[in-house]
């Protein structure tokens, strides 16, 4: 069951129905072990069975009279929690399986007390503390790192539009200084796009939704502003050389493997933002049954 075997558990309910009625020692039934682990394709069974699914939430761990609800306000194992980098997007699949097994609970389980008089909101906040503070200061700092590339990108490019405006006069209808213009502008624009995580409250429901959404198009938005300087920077050395200089063109190249490099630079966490975007989004989704 640590495993996470699927379709191995799915063959054995299969084969004998009865099992999903059984209990451990706890009190714990397969569900309540796949809540544990967190293990979203075994719990996810649980839409297929039928009476099952309103009654299992019911049964109460017999040590400390927690409910199925109690167990997904709980932090998982690590190696459960670190199948995804950043705290950020760790927080944010724990709100989700607390969610995603809150819709399954009675009305009054919901507010159900364990053995320590605690709900099952009040379990998990107490035990996501630390994951949450972890979340703030791994999500700031990404912010923070990103404002200063943004900062940079607006000061020199602003310094660079001036400067061209006025000693390229004469040049303005030229199509490199019309690209210049443009790629300066959109540059300029979109190096403002994480003062909203950085002034965000850090609320739970915030790592819903929000800031990993104002992440991931900052970065995405980041990443087309530094294109634009590129753009700018090449479009620059045209207006004063010339189309035909080689050394605009060799220029022109260097600015290609910069954008390359800071591309791969940045490809991990681009990476980690959006398959955690995609995945939490399909993380209790079942594309075939797996219990006939």
């Amino acid at each position: 069951m640590e495993v996470g075997n699927c379709k191995f558990v799915a063959q054995l309910i299969y084969e004998s129905p009865g099992l999903v009625w059984e209990k451990n020692g706890r009190g714990w039934t397969i569900i309540h072990e796949a809540v544990w682990h967190r293990h979203e394709t075994i719990f996810s069974l649980i839409y297929e069975l039928g009476m099952a699914k309103d009654v299992i939430p019911t049964f109460k761990d017999t040590v400390d009279g927690n409910t199925l609800l109690h167990l997904a306000a709980r932090l998982p194992p690590p190696t459960q929690l670190n199948r995804l980098a950043g705290a950020g997007f760790q927080m944010k699949r724990e709100i989700l399986w607390f969610k995603e097994v809150k819709k399954i609970s009675q009305p009054s389980y919901i507010q159900k007390k364990n053995e320590e008089g605690k709900t099952p909101q009040e379990v998990f906040t107490s035990a996501h503390e630390a994951l949450l503070k972890d979340g703030q200061t791994w999500m700031n700092g990404t912010a923070q790192s990103c404002t200063i590339v943004s900062t940079l990108i607006a000061s020199v490019l602003f310094a660079a539009e001036v400067t061209v405006i006025i000693t390229g006069h004469d040049r303005v209808k030229m199509a490199s200084f019309r690209i210049f213009i443009i790629s300066d502008a959109i540059a300029f624009l979109l190096t403002l796009t994480f003062s909203a995580i950085l002034t965000s409250r850090y609320a739970e429901r915030d790592f819903l939704s929000a800031l990993s959404w104002r992440l991931k198009m900052g970065l995405a938005l980041l990443f087309f502003s530094i294109t634009a300087m590129m753009f700018t920077f090449s479009s620059a050395f045209f207006i004063a050389y010339g189309h035909k200089d080689v050394f605009s063109i060799l220029v022109t190249g260097c600015a290609g493997v910069l954008l390359l490099l800071y591309v791969s630079l940045q490809l991990p966490l681009l990476r980690d933002t959006f398959a955690s975007t995609f995945s939490c989004k399909s993380i209790f989704k079942q594309s075939e049954p797996v219990v006939l």
